[in-house]
């Protein structure tokens, strides 16, 4: 295994030379095959993101001595073939910006990701309000039908007894239902209460940070 430099700016990683061996692949990889005779450079870094957890990706970033970029797909198939140390002799190339594209790249994933998470719990939260809301506008709707029924008994009641029966009904259901749409009120501030802080929370939560390290950056030819 070839030993791979640990420092924390690619600038003062010394180059190191890798020689992949393409033949000892074992089986085709058209990708590579074309680059067989050919050179180039290749930096290799950490990307640090931390955001609703801490992760870490591989920044993969190529290019040929002529100029052609190489994404980090390529880079990670030649990286699986056998490779030995040599000197180094050619000049390193500015790898920044496809380092900072790469970067992006990878950002943006995330980004979508936590975006994704975010309509999920939103999601949670109205489904959780509408069945609330529902619940308990459907117990208001069965004491309306109460009251109406209550109503109608003391309308059609010869007794005048009935009729005091039937209207100390419709005074517990009228409280029962003033107490409910009380509740139904309150349920619905404390879900636009829920939803501020579901809202707060996972903006602290998205809030996005990353670092990157570099960690070796190398010379490579195939043969």
């Amino acid at each position: 295994a070839v030993d791979l430099i640990d420092t924390a700016q690619e600038r003062t990683l010394p180059a190191t030379k890798l020689v992949f061996d393409y033949s000892e692949y074992g089986s085709t990889v058209a990708d590579l095959a074309s680059y067989v005779g050919r050179s180039g450079w290749l930096t290799v870094g950490i990307l640090t993101v931390d955001s609703l957890n801490k992760e870490e990706f591989l920044v993969l970033a190529a290019q040929t001595d002529e100029g052609e970029i190489l994404d980090s797909e390529w880079c990670c198939r030649l990286l699986r073939l056998a490779a030995s140390k040599d000197d180094v002799e050619a000049v390193s190339p500015n790898l920044s910006s496809i380092i900072q594209k790469e970067t992006g790249r990878l950002l943006g994933e995330v980004e979508q990701r936590n975006g994704r998470y975010f309509d999920a719990q939103v999601s949670k939260l109205d489904n959780w309000s509408d069945d609330l809301k529902l619940g308990l506008e459907r117990e208001l709707k069965d004491l309306d039908a109460a009251i109406r029924e209550a109503r109608k008994r003391s309308a059609t009641a010869i007794a005048l007894a009935d009729k005091l029966t039937a209207q100390r009904e419709i005074k517990a259901f009228e409280k029962k239902r003033n107490l409910k749409r009380r509740d139904l009120y309150e349920e619905q501030d404390k879900i636009d209460e829920q939803r501020a802080e579901l809202v707060e929370g996972l903006e602290r939560q998205l809030a996005t940070t990353h670092s990157h390290q570099a960690l070796y950056h190398v010379y490579w030819s195939m043969v």
